[in-house]
């Protein structure tokens, strides 16, 4: 999955900080990146993009990204709260901030904590290709936000925006270069309109990493999302409506190199029917209408 560098520098000092088991990354870090072939956002245009800081000791660093789905509820890729195997990243180590658009401003978004996060019963951080693809967490914040729409959701197996060649916008603080060592992770959050790709482009490209159950894929050369933008949001408007169709997901560390990347389908009904296989899960889905 495409996760954070940064996020597996920090888990190294929180081991030294907090001498507990540290968050690491994925083999298949995805999308930690600002965008690559992006350009700024302009403060306030996405207040349901919110920004996932990890806080260890005195040091915060980008963690993912998240999308404000309800006013108390975050749904971000469920391996974003894990660190290495299938230990789950601390709720107290999470600093919320939607409706931010500079990071290093002081004077945008609400800060809020995590109180609980929730992952898709069938995802496991350790286990096999088809148990990584239901790629879904969901943070209950400590107090609800106020004046920020949440963005909505496609209807339960709609498929009728899925149309290669349509493009949506995917956004976030991730990583603006493909090379992989060049760490620039912007404060300013940055966007990218990618088109989507047909079933057997994503298969060509990815294998058996994509399922079509569960992904889609989009972007094009040089045109995608990178390290740090895991778990943000792949959406558009759709009759004036902001709608989320996809989560980053995973997809090449030398990002923008191929079609682009992968994005778990937030219409899916294999997604949404299983969520309902634990309590928990089933109350994110009561919650949200799936």
């Amino acid at each position: 999955m495409r996760r954070s560098l940064l996020l597996s520098a920090m888990a190294a000092a929180a081991a030294l900080v907090l001498s507990v088991t540290a968050p690491g990354s994925h083999a298949e870090a995805r999308r930690s990146h600002r965008v690559v072939g992006g350009g700024d956002v302009v403060p306030g245009a996405y207040p349901f993009v919110t920004y996932m800081g990890l806080r260890v000791g005195d040091t915060e660093l980008l963690g993912c990204g998240a999308s404000l789905v309800d006013r108390q509820t975050l749904m971000t890729a469920a391996h974003c709260v894990y660190g290495e195997a299938e230990n789950r990243i601390p709720d107290s180590w999470w600093h919320i901030r939607v409706g931010v658009t500079d990071r290093a401003s002081d004077n945008q978004g609400q800060d809020r904590s995590v109180v609980k996060s929730i992952v898709h019963p069938h995802y496991r951080n350790a286990g096999s290709t088809l148990e990584k693809s239901y790629d879904v967490a969901f943070l209950v914040l400590d107090k609800p936000v106020t004046g920020i729409a949440p963005i909505r959701l496609p209807a339960v197996g709609d498929t009728s925006w899925l149309r290669p060649g349509r493009e949506a916008t995917v956004a976030g603080w991730g990583r603006m270069t493909p090379q992989e060592d060049i760490q620039d992770f912007p404060d300013r959050m940055h966007q990218v309109r990618v088109p989507f790709k047909s079933t057997a482009q994503c298969t060509s490209v990815f294998g058996d990493q994509f399922n079509p159950a569960l992904h889609v894929c989009a972007g094009a050369l040089s045109r995608d999302a990178c390290e740090g933008d895991s778990g943000g949001p792949l959406f558009d408007k759709d009759h004036g409506v902001w709608r989320q169709y996809g989560i980053v997901h995973a997809g090449s560390r030398t990002c923008g190199d191929t079609v682009g990347g992968l994005y778990v389908n937030t219409a899916s009904r294999e997604l949404w029917k299983t969520m309902g296989d634990s309590p928990d899960g089933a109350a994110v889905k009561k919650l949200l209408g799936r």
